[in-house]
């Protein structure tokens, strides 16, 4: 596949530029604003930098696999699915409310980090285990018509363990764009990354959505190409 000539390069800068311009005083009540870069997470993975790639290995993947039969479970009580909320141009809409704090930015990182780490691993229950069942259900195509023995099994189909790539053959994090919070609540990150089984191996931009959950960052949604930069792949007009 040909990358898109480089003319969308604007239009994705002045997207940035608008984001990082927004008044830390819009954040969230009582949300401080960040001070300090997170000490706890790698200094390659950090918000606002593109550099060299960020390659967690397999064996950083230390989250515990989910439990298929509960997911199972729970993807039996009927999700509420919203479907994309559309600008007048035909791209995803993001209500950002202020940028990140630094407890916030720690949280996002390191939960990016396992994500990665377990794709690497070809781990995929554990990679299910930092996702809502609603994200699941998304990210993995999971039917949710299903019910009973065939969501299970449907489920278990979606959540197969591969195994660890091959060195060569690894996701990667090119960058995270920012970390900020969005109107509705939750907290939303623009990941620039490339895995060498998407895009014929090409750089993707992806929103990762998160919920707070007692203190772990859990992914609530992605959307794959919010901004519809890249032909043929993640979100298009229309879909």
């Amino acid at each position: 596949m040909m990358r898109r000539p480089l003319s969308f390069v604007p239009i994705a800068t002045a997207l940035l530029v608008a984001l990082l311009s927004v008044a830390p005083t819009l954040a969230q009540d009582a949300t401080p604003v960040a001070q300090e870069s997170p000490a706890a997470v790698a200094d390659e993975l950090r918000p606002w930098v593109v550099s060299d790639p960020f390659v967690p290995a397999p064996d950083e993947c230390t989250a515990d696999a989910i439990d298929v039969t509960s997911l199972a479970t729970s993807l039996a009580t009927p999700i509420p699915v919203a479907g994309p909320n559309l600008t007048s141009a035909g791209i995803e809409a993001m209500n950002v409310t202020g940028l990140a704090d630094a407890a916030t930015i720690e949280g996002v990182l390191d939960t990016l980090t396992l994500f990665w780490a377990c794709t690497n691993a070809g781990n995929r229950p554990a990679v299910a285990s930092l996702m809502t069942p609603a994200a699941i259900s998304q990210f993995y195509g999971i039917d949710l018509s299903l019910s009973g023995a065939e969501l299970e099994d449907a489920a278990t189909a979606a959540l197969t363990n591969s195994g660890d790539r091959p060195e060569g053959e690894r996701a990667f994090i090119d960058g995270v764009l920012n970390i900020v919070y969005l109107g509705d609540g939750r907290t939303g990150a623009l990941v620039l990354n490339t895995d060498p089984y998407v895009n014929n191996g090409l750089p993707v931009l992806d929103l990762f959505v998160f919920v707070n959950l007692n203190g772990v960052f859990q992914v609530d949604s992605v959307t794959f190409d919010p901004f519809d930069l890249t032909p043929g792949y993640g979100f298009e007009i229309g879909s």
